[in-house]
């Protein structure tokens, strides 16, 4: 999310919450926005290369008001809660989502009540109404302008235990984290990504326990987190929805979408691997997504007129996804929801990742996954962030562009030969 679209510092003043909303904007306006805003046009006076001014303002402004709320909104203790109730504060996609799961199945499994706080309109409370793993599901607006009123909505929640998901910390996350009523408020300490230093020192102090995460893993990072935290003792592994192994049709399945689209691998590689596929184990080839992934899906289904094809690309919801790619023999996808759905399903996937990431989500410890890298590993750096740091302008990340359809095929293949 860009900085400046993080907090409502404009559309706030139209809303119907601005009598809700003047105790956190007044004292901070006054005393703190003002002679910050002073403070940082000196400072952009002075600079000999000048960022762009509405854009520089427009960050600064959301840090400090988010600082604000930080300050006013002072942690919700609370005795009045049901034992061992844990509610987890969700503001990541669809396939972080579904890696979180393999935590949540253990926290549930170990006897705890989980109550998820998520953001409306990603599919998330679908996905966990499928899983089954959640006693109360509590939807988020995700327009700015609502986003106080999340706040005081969460201020009613009382459980035991709050932390946030996904680990790499955002200041929304932690706000709603500590707005939350709770015995324990816990943060993880991890690296900064768009948070500014002070910011994050501001949400640690007022956190109750601030966990140290060392591991690369995203699902050892939830282990690390439940363990110092002292909720559960044990290794977590990949979670899978339940039910019985199906006899898969000779289907495969794609997701041509990316969230960012720096992971997003050419329509060309995926069309000349899904070719090859479907002339050695005659497949027929079904293309999935979501409604932002149309575009890229009807670019795929044009380069494959020929073969049998057929283009649901927002045209199934969550759960009709999810029933589909469990009857599929192969799940092609980026590093994406698409492909954690194929995993969490069951069905063999193979993914096209980049090296930025490497280790957090791939590759990973289920046996039906398999990632593919292109040949970049010498010049790549694995930074962790969202959007790598080598990429000066958007577009596909060199090592994902690296990535060859040979490459996706002999993975593919050695799945679909073993059944």
């Amino acid at each position: 999310t860009r900085p400046c679209t993080l907090f409502p510092y404009t559309t706030l003043f139209r809303s119907k919450l601005l009598p809700k909303a003047l105790p956190y904007v007044i004292k901070p306006v006054a005393v703190g926005l003002v002679p910050s805003f002073i403070i940082e046009w000196l400072k952009w006076i002075r600079m000999k290369n000048k960022p762009d001014a509405l854009v520089f303002f427009k960050k600064k402004a959301a840090s400090m008001i988010y600082t604000a709320i930080i300050r006013l909104n002072t942690v919700k203790k609370t005795k009045v809660f049901c034992p061992k109730t844990i509610a987890v504060v969700f503001t990541g996609a669809l396939g972080d989502f579904l890696v979180m799961c393999a935590a949540a199945a253990a926290l549930c499994y170990s006897g705890r009540k989980l109550t998820l706080i998520c953001r409306e309109g990603f599919g998330i409370e679908e996905a966990a109404r499928l899983t089954g793993l959640f006693s109360e599901i509590i939807s988020l607006k995700n327009k700015p302008a609502g986003r106080l009123m999340n706040i005081l909505r969460l201020n009613k929640v009382a459980v035991e235990t709050v932390f946030p998901a996904p680990l790499n910390r955002h200041p929304l996350t932690d706000i709603y984290t500590l707005s939350v009523k709770a015995a324990r408020h816990i943060l993880p300490d991890t690296p900064i990504d768009i948070m500014t230093e002070k910011l994050k020192q501001r949400a640690d102090k007022m956190a109750d326990e601030l966990v140290p995460i060392t591991e690369s893993s995203e699902i050892k990072r939830y282990g690390e987190l439940l363990y110092l935290s002292g909720l559960y003792a044990k290794e977590i592994k990949s979670y899978r929805f339940s039910g019985n192994a199906l006899e898969p049709l000779n289907i495969a399945v794609v997701f041509p979408g990316a969230g960012c689209a720096e992971k997003r691998l050419s329509e060309k590689i995926w069309a000349e691997a899904l070719k090859a596929l479907h002339l050695r184990y005659g497949c027929r080839i079904l293309i999935m997504g979501g409604n932002s992934d149309t575009e890229n899906s009807q670019k795929l289904a044009d380069q494959l007129s020929d073969y049998p094809t057929k283009n649901l690309c927002g045209k199934c919801s969550i759960g009709s996804t999810i029933k589909i790619v469990r009857h599929c023999r192969i799940v092609l996808a980026n590093d994406s929801g698409g492909a954690h759905i194929g995993i969490t399903c069951g069905t063999p996937t193979v993914v096209a990742c980049g090296m930025w990431q490497y280790g957090r989500f791939f590759p990973c410890d289920a046996d039906n996954a398999a990632a593919v890298f292109g040949d970049f590993s010498e010049e790549c750096v694995s930074c962790g962030k969202s959007i790598p740091d080598c990429m000066g302008k958007r577009g596909t990340a060199p090592c994902v562009s690296a990535i060859k359809s040979e490459d996706i095929i002999r993975r593919a293949s050695e799945f679909m030969n073993t059944k």
